[in-house]
């Protein structure tokens, strides 16, 4: 729901949160760590804080508040059912 709130916020085309079942190995990150530097800031600030972020999330680092997001291989996870938001 908070992935709903932040990231979608400007499109409502996705009305369901599925249920799912894995089968295999999760790769859980914290999408906290996804965001946009400061644009005001020199270039390589910039790059430096981009770097900085993507070793947290491909580390798998959680920050206080994470909003965490699970990755999977392909053909290892299976929709259970869908529910409304």
């Amino acid at each position: 729901m908070m992935f709903r709130e932040l990231v979608r916020r400007e499109s409502d085309d996705r009305p369901h949160l599925h249920i799912c079942r894995i089968n295999g190995e999760v790769f859980t990150a914290d999408l906290r760590y996804v965001s946009s530097p400061n644009l005001l800031d020199p270039m390589l600030k910039q790059v430096e804080y981009l770097i900085e972020r993507s070793r947290f999330y491909w580390d798998g680092k959680h920050s206080d508040t994470p909003i965490l997001e699970c990755l999977a291989e392909p053909d290892t996870v299976t929709i259970v059912e869908a529910v409304t938001w």
